[in-house]
């Protein structure tokens, strides 16, 4: 089971994912002031109240739109799971890299949703370079987490005996929908290459900092 951690300027949404199925999905006030420690029992006062140890956990995925928050959130997130959570952020390209070059691995398109795709094309473009995969937006792509919470809700109520999160998607919400493709722009692709080498580059340069700190 995966703890699914989203750090957003209003709230804060916690859930948990077993396999296709989604446990359980609640909201926490940001709050900047708020301690790590503070954070991982409300974290773990929501698995109790949904009766699940946090022993049965085997990570959790953490995304942030507030900077401030993010650190403070992974280390409650490892405080309740008891391992180093994965963080969305640049990072994650790096992961993308071993698995589109090195092990082969092929995505054929990926689906845009949220706030980053409500202004048409420009976080499309972003995202079909980042990952030099062709990006579809849906006409709902911009509501945003709100909406987002709202389907996932809809598909805790109305779901179909083994029916999977992707089947619900795919079959009866966007079944029928319009939506736009991008394909990514070569020179695009190139720059956000360049700028992942020199991330990764300086990687080191922040490692040395924290050494020294200690």
């Amino acid at each position: 089971m995966i703890l699914a951690v989203d750090i957003g300027n209003t709230y804060i949404v916690v859930g948990c994912i077993r396999d296709d199925e989604i446990i359980f999905v609640e909201r926490l006030h940001t709050d900047t002031k708020k301690s790590e420690l503070e954070y991982a029992i409300s974290i773990k006062t929501v698995l109790e109240i949904y009766g699940i140890d946090r022993r049965e956990l085997d990570g959790g995925i953490l995304s942030s739109a507030v900077p401030p928050l993010t650190g403070v959130m992974r280390r409650a997130a490892a405080k309740v799971t008891g391992r180093e959570p994965l963080v969305v952020g640049p990072g994650v390209k790096t992961g993308l890299d071993i698995l589109f070059k090195e092990e082969g691995v092929e995505a054929d398109e990926v689906m845009g949703h949220g706030g980053l795709f409500k202004t048409k094309g420009v976080g499309q473009s972003i995202m079909a370079a980042a990952m030099d995969v062709p990006v579809t937006v849906m006409e709902t792509a911009g509501e945003g987490g709100a909406w987002g919470i709202a389907l996932l809700a809809a598909y805790m109520r109305e779901k179909k005996d083994g029916e999977s999160l992707g089947a619900y998607l795919n079959n009866r919400v966007f079944a029928g929908e319009k939506g736009e493709t991008l394909a990514p722009d070569p020179e695009d692709v190139k720059g956000f290459d360049a700028f992942l080498a020199r991330y990764t580059e300086g990687l080191a340069i922040e490692h040395a900092a924290v050494d020294h700190l200690k």
